[in-house]
């Protein structure tokens, strides 16, 4: 065996190592960005919606998922700063009211997405940074990732 051969196989068994490693420390090997379309989700739930809903696609959600095998919830961030303390940026909001609004009657806004995040959010480092962050994610992914149907 010639020494490229070697050095090209070593480097493959190294690479490939380093894959393995780092997919399970991550915990998940891709993201689902779900939309929901307002008057199917309000028909398909027992819960009543809030208001009428408006005949749009809003955002559902932003999880970190495996291909094969389950999803992490609820994961604890490996952060100094407690985040289920951190408060969501307020420039963020307006913009979240309008993409992901709660159209369920369970509770307001800014606790619904704090449960997305608790649930979901946390489970995405080291991606996912920080709960603004997380949030910052699903508005660019809703602005780039989709034009509003209705």
């Amino acid at each position: 065996m010639g020494i490229t051969r070697m050095i090209y196989m070593v480097t493959m068994v190294f690479s490939l190592i380093v894959l393995i490693l780092s997919s399970s420390t991550m915990g998940y090997d891709h993201f689902q960005f779900t939309q929901q379309y307002q008057p199917a989700a309000c028909n398909s739930n027992p819960t009543p919606c809030k208001d009428p809903p408006e005949k749009l696609f809003t955002v559902h959600g932003l999880w970190p998922s495996n291909s094969n095998g389950p999803d992490p919830v609820n994961c604890k961030p490996k952060t100094k700063v407690p985040q289920a303390q951190q408060p969501i940026d307020a420039s963020l909001k307006p913009q979240l009211e309008i993409i992901w609004p709660n159209v369920f009657n369970r509770a307001d806004n800014e606790s619904f997405w704090n449960k997305q995040w608790d649930k979901h959010g946390t489970c995405g480092s080291p991606t996912i940074k920080d709960k603004n962050h997380y949030f910052q994610t699903v508005i660019k992914m809703y602005i780039t990732q989709k034009q509003n149907v209705s």
